[in-house]
């Protein structure tokens, strides 16, 4: 596996494996081995942290109905007493809060 790495001198690469660090350049026969390997679907270090770090406050916040949603409903609700569209959003924000305890 590989990580990206960014310092005072420039960009590289560090393989897991040995610790290598692999400057970005074209040149480098390792870092064409990189490319090769990212090309296959791999994932470096930091891709793979990154993914994980999503907190549940931020997925509940995707999945939530947004601001325009909940005021239509509010608004159809109130112009045709009808609360269907209204219950299927309170009915998405609790099975939302339900996914996606508070941390």
């Amino acid at each position: 596996m590989y990580k990206k790495h960014i310092d005072a001198e420039g960009k590289y690469i560090i393989r897991d494996a040995d610790s290598a660090h692999i400057p970005v350049s074209i040149e480098n026969k390792d870092y064409a081995i990189f490319l090769k390997w990212l090309a296959d679907n791999n994932k470096t270090i930091d891709d793979v942290l990154v993914a994980n770090l999503e907190t549940n406050e931020q997925k509940k916040s995707k999945e939530m109905p947004t601001l325009s949603e909940k005021v239509d409903a509010i608004f159809e609700a109130l112009a045709n007493s009808n609360n269907l569209k209204l219950d299927k959003v309170k009915a998405k924000i609790a099975e939302t809060e339900a996914k996606y305890p508070a941390e």
